[in-house]
């Protein structure tokens, strides 16, 4: 009898630790924004392109941000917002606006055209930067948004994960 009251004890008790593991790998709890690549040197005069991607997010209908940067050392093209694979088809409403040092941009999925949000990792959207004088920059995210269909958070937005990154601008070569 006393064997067959530890067994279950026993059962119960990796019945409760395995549904604990599991609730600890729910995407959100991974939910991430990274720029990359995160460190890039180029020439005065070249330009890179960097990858704002995401990773692990679930219910995501719309996002903003702000990307920072230093415009004594890079400069914005006339062409540096392309929209990511991470909405594939959906044909999301995009906003963009350069100001002196930062690069506003809005991504929301249109009502009218897509009733659901999107889930998962990809490159929500890239942007271009070109050198235009020696030294280093940083690329920061600020005052990143990311929404679901009624305009909350999305699940584990209180604990996202943001990366930056660097570019070096040297001399060209002669």
């Amino acid at each position: 009898m006393k064997k067959k009251q530890l067994l279950l004890i026993i059962s119960m008790i990796t019945c409760v630790v395995l549904f604990s593991c599991s609730k600890l790998e729910s995407p959100s709890e991974n939910l991430s924004v990274t720029i990359t690549p995160a460190e890039n040197t180029i020439s005065i005069g070249e330009s890179v392109q960097l990858f704002i991607n995401i990773i692990d997010v679930s219910d995501l209908f719309g996002i903003t941000a702000e990307i920072v940067f230093d415009s004594d050392i890079i400069e914005v093209p006339e062409e540096y917002f392309i929209i990511g694979s991470f909405w594939d088809d959906l044909q999301p409403i995009t906003y963009t606006k350069q100001e002196a040092e930062r690069l506003n941009i809005g991504i929301v999925l249109d009502n009218n055209l897509n009733n659901q949000p999107v889930n998962g990792s990809g490159v929500l959207f890239s942007v271009s930067f070109k050198g235009i004088a020696e030294g280093e920059a940083s690329i920061f995210i600020e005052n990143l948004k990311l929404v679901n269909k009624e305009g909350n958070p999305v699940e584990g937005f209180d604990i996202v994960i943001i990366k930056n990154a660097t570019i070096v601008v040297s001399s060209p070569a002669v």
